[in-house]
């Protein structure tokens, strides 16, 4: 259960398989069972493991691997009785104890950060309220994050030449999404360069990102590297 991704489309949890979820979560609010069953047909031919949020007789009826239940949500008892797997959801050690007494297999836990697109969300529980409910209980975690690949390339920038990028997340969106980034010039500090991007999924504005890099001799800076014993990049 290293990357569980929750999508609410085929096409989005075959993106999120290639790049490396397994385990892929169905999440259709408001729809019917036959609905869930009708778009979950699919999925059982992913090779991960496939899960069903909120309906357990739809789950049953894919022959889904589990299903997520939130707080209120019925039919934990069926799930335990016919073997599928029951994650449930937690923004409290109290409410992730009582997942595991009722016989959850893991606990989502979160959201660990702010959720701007669901206003009806719990207030984010943060890295060290995911570590009490670790702590807590003795099934799995799976952490609940509303992540875009704005937060993703800020962690992969910190290797570049320059400051980390300066990110105003606005708008959550689901894993496997299109986004675009449209950068702009806007500030030029002798070597150094400013950057204004704006990430979009469509006409929404997903994040506004400013970025500072320096202008190097792309040689020297190898070679330099190369002299200092450490790693020169492609």
């Amino acid at each position: 259960m290293r990357l569980h991704a929750i999508v609410d489309d085929f096409r989005a949890a075959a993106t999120a398989v290639e790049g490396g979820a397994t385990v892929i979560q169905l999440r259709l609010k408001g729809a019917s069972t036959e609905e869930v069953v009708e778009a979950g047909r699919p999925f059982r031919g992913l090779p991960v493991t496939f899960i069903v949020n909120d309906d357990v007789e739809a789950a049953l009826e894919l022959e889904a691997d589990g299903v997520h239940l939130g707080r209120t949500d019925p039919g934990a008892e069926r799930a335990v009785d016919t073997g599928l797997i029951l994650g449930t959801s937690a923004a409290s050690v109290e409410e992730a104890r009582a997942g595991e007494r009722v016989g959850a297999t893991y606990v989502g836990a979160g959201p660990i950060w702010p959720t701007p697109s669901k206003p009806d969300a719990d207030p984010p529980i943060g890295l060290d309220g995911l570590a009490e409910i670790c702590a807590a209980v003795s099934i799995p975690v799976v952490a609940i994050v509303m992540s875009s690949m704005v937060r993703i390339a800020r962690l992969r920038a910190q290797s570049g030449i320059g400051l980390p990028p300066e990110v105003e997340h606005r708008v959550a969106t689901m894993v496997g999404r299109h986004v675009t980034a449209q950068a702009t010039l806007a500030k030029v500090d002798g070597r150094k360069l400013i950057f204004d991007v704006a990430v979009k999924e469509g006409d929404t504005l997903v994040a506004e990102v400013r970025v500072e890099r320096v202008v190097l001799d792309r040689q020297r800076f190898i070679q330099r590297a190369l002299d200092q014993g450490a790693p020169a990049g492609d």
